[in-house]
């Protein structure tokens, strides 16, 4: 039988260790000019956020079909829109939503 088996319990106690070694011993490696400059970007909550890149594009979607009477089975469809009439004032709420939303987000917004 060979001597160099490493068994489950035995793994587990050196990785445990290992894991632990490394976690005691990173606070010796920091520097005391790492330290300054973690105080210098301390977090303030009256700062504004930080924004990057581009804006963000909102492309809303509207999915819908009128369903069409027909005799002896269910016809209609389980959304709210059932006519043309509900879909365009779906659209029109959808587009004062959307303005509202463009005016006071505290990002950039771009509308279709």
């Amino acid at each position: 039988m060979c001597c160099n088996r490493l068994n489950r319990r035995h793994f587990l106690r050196l990785t445990t260790g290992a894991i632990a070694g490394v976690g005691l011993a990173s606070p010796l490696m920091l520097r005391a000019d790492d330290n300054a400059a973690w105080a210098l970007d301390e977090w303030d909550p009256g700062r504004p956020f930080l924004v990057t890149g581009n804006a963000l594009r909102v492309q809303p979607v509207l999915m819908y079909s009128t369903s069409q009477k027909r005799e002896a089975t269910s016809w209609k469809s389980w959304g709210g829109i059932q006519t043309e009439q509900a879909a365009s004032e779906e659209v029109a709420r959808i587009s004062e939503e959307l303005k509202s939303l463009c005016g006071t987000a505290g990002f950039p917004l771009m509308r279709p």
